[in-house]
């Protein structure tokens, strides 16, 4: 039996274990189980790196346009040719979500612009692989807000469905595969802030009263460029698997051809073929790849936290900027197992 038919099994009936386990709630918030002091300052390095993820104002957008001079212009298209752009699927789901397809280009331009001065021939050299995961994060990051488009309507449809209103096999069906989709949205939320501080230090703008040094600069003093390296890439890894999930369950969810707001009413209208088409969407090796790249990505982060003393502050900053999420392997090994269904 191929992958998806096997998938589309787990999803038949009204006893779907498989899928209960998965759904259920098992990845924690990244930083929840840090002690109180700990978790505090992994609190003030996430609002750092979310000040250089705050969407420029149209102002700040032609000002730094306006100051940027054409050699660094140029470098900095050269720097960005590809990161950031969308595939042809991905930037019709994107347009038709209601966003701009060109977003992550853009943002990721804005941002090289911010630190060229300063970074420019570290990136633009043994540096680009900060350049490309910073691309790579920018597009991870459209791509939640285009999954999020359809979140309201899946959260309704699962509470109806599973308060008496799936009672027949295809409403089971298709409630087991709204959890599906619920679940993997929710392991994408959970890795996000991980990622964007990995993929963010390299080119972070601010610093903080709350430490001795920038996060850019505890990358660059306790980590060697190998060390960072690879934990970049990894993580890049693991943004453009979860990129490709994403789009495959929103494109899933939107074989339903439901409207929004989706009613209990409009469910009733969801077909058999609707809900095959559906499940089609739902690519196993993509999945399989975002687990493998998950598992290789917390062996790069583990490896590099082991190299750093916990009695130096600064080095401890550090391990606690790396910090992943409870049960960050287990709901991965869930996600395998699933997967991997016989």
């Amino acid at each position: 039996m191929e992958a998806e038919a096997i998938i589309e099994a787990l999803f038949e009936g009204g006893e779907a274990g498989a899928v209960d386990e998965l759904a259920a709630e098992s990845m924690g918030e990244a930083g929840a189980e840090l002690s109180e002091e700990a978790a505090e300052e992994f609190n003030e390095i996430n609002s750092e790196i979310d000040e250089d993820y705050k969407e420029p104002s149209q102002d700040e957008i032609d000002n730094i346009n306006k100051n940027t001079p054409e050699d660094v212009q140029t470098e900095v298209d050269t720097a960005t040719e590809d990161q950031g752009t969308l595939s042809e699927e991905e930037a019709e789901s994107a347009s038709d979500a209601g966003k701009n397809p060109a977003q992550a280009s853009e943002r990721l331009s804005f941002r090289l612009k911010q630190v060229w001065e300063q970074y420019g021939p570290f990136l633009n050299s043994v540096g680009k692989f900060a350049v490309e995961g910073l691309g790579m994060y920018l597009k991870f990051e459209l791509a939640v807000e285009v999954g999020e488009t359809a979140q309201k309507d899946i959260v309704s449809l699962i509470n109806h469905l599973g308060d008496g209103g799936g009672t027949s096999p295809l409403s089971n069906k298709l409630l087991n595969l709204l959890k599906f989709l619920r679940a993997v949205r929710d392991m994408t939320q959970k890795i996000d802030t991980p990622l964007k501080i990995i993929t963010g230090a390299s080119t972070s703008t601010v610093d903080t009263a709350a430490r001795d040094t920038s996060l850019q600069e505890l990358f660059a003093n306790f980590f060697t460029l190998k060390d960072t390296e690879t934990v970049v890439k990894r993580a890049s890894t693991l943004l453009e698997a979860g990129n490709k999930v994403i789009y495959n369950n929103h494109t899933a969810y939107k074989k339903l051809a439901l409207p929004s707001p989706a009613t209990a009413d409009d469910a009733k209208n969801v077909t058999p073929e609707m809900i095959t088409a559906a499940i089609a969407e739902i690519k196993v090796a993509d999945l399989q790849a975002f687990t493998d790249a998950a598992h290789e990505f917390k062996k790069a982060v583990d490896a590099a936290s082991k190299k750093l003393d916990t009695d130096d502050k600064n080095q401890n900053s550090l391990k606690i900027a790396l910090t992943l999420p409870g049960n960050y392997e287990e709901s991965f090994t869930k996600l395998e197992t699933f997967c991997q269904q016989k």
